[in-house]
């Protein structure tokens, strides 16, 4: 008696324990359906730091629940154009981009940069300049521009490997931005700039996901306005 009263309760309990947990997974599984996925490059950077907040404010005014994930930045945009993720921080504007996404500003700047070694006497001037080998970080804005300028452009995951080459004389010029300079925390009295173009920094928001969220655009736009002001302050 007192093991059929066992097994019919340890029937019942465990009855229990499976329906809650398909009660917890089918939450999870909604939230994780309803919530907007925002991605960014997966190397910590200045300009996620500076960025971020302005993206904070803009989404927690827009109502929505969202998650910010880390994910290599080749990653991160061709999972904003196949719909895998609904958005990228922080991004320079380029026509790649535009073509699957729509682009909305943030305040922050930033400055493309040629660095070389100071004791290089060769300058952007030169009309052999686009002849020189130049390293650029994989998936950048810089690097799609570069590209279609300069004929001997290397490809770097890595940007600290990068500058060792730099360093050795592998490659001739580095292009990064004002930001991934101190990032680097690089001794400037051993390098020399040349400013390329300044470029504002912002988010981009995936066609197909706003396909889903046709409101959802004007609404954010309008929040950035607002915490354009109340962030920097």
């Amino acid at each position: 008696m007192r093991s059929a009263i066992k097994r019919i309760t340890n029937f019942f309990f465990n009855l229990i324990i499976f329906n809650l947990l398909i009660i917890y997974v089918s939450t999870n599984t909604l939230f994780a359906k309803e919530s907007i996925t925002i991605v960014k490059n997966n190397i910590p950077s200045q300009t996620d730091k500076v960025g971020t907040p302005y993206i904070k404010c803009a989404m927690d005014k827009t109502k929505h629940s969202y998650l910010l994930q880390s994910v290599p930045w080749k990653r991160a945009q061709f999972g904003t154009k196949n719909g895998d993720y609904d958005g990228f921080i922080m991004a320079a504007k380029n026509n790649t981009r535009d073509s699957y996404a729509v682009f909305v500003k943030t305040p922050i700047t930033i400055k493309w940069l040629y660095v070389v070694k100071k004791d290089k006497t060769f300058s952007p001037k030169d009309s052999d300049f686009v002849l020189r080998p130049v390293g650029s970080l994989a998936g950048s804005a810089v690097y799609n521009w570069a590209a279609v300028k300069h004929k001997n452009i290397k490809e770097f995951f890595d940007l600290p490997k990068m500058i060792i080459l730099l360093d050795k004389n592998r490659i001739d010029v580095a292009l990064l931005n004002s930001f991934q300079i101190k990032d680097l925390n690089l001794n400037m009295e051993n390098y020399k700039t040349y400013v390329i173009k300044k470029k504002t920094l912002g988010i981009y928001f995936g066609e197909k996901f706003l396909s889903k969220k046709p409101k959802f655009l004007e609404k954010f736009k309008n929040n950035m306005k607002k915490c354009a002001e109340s962030v920097s302050n």
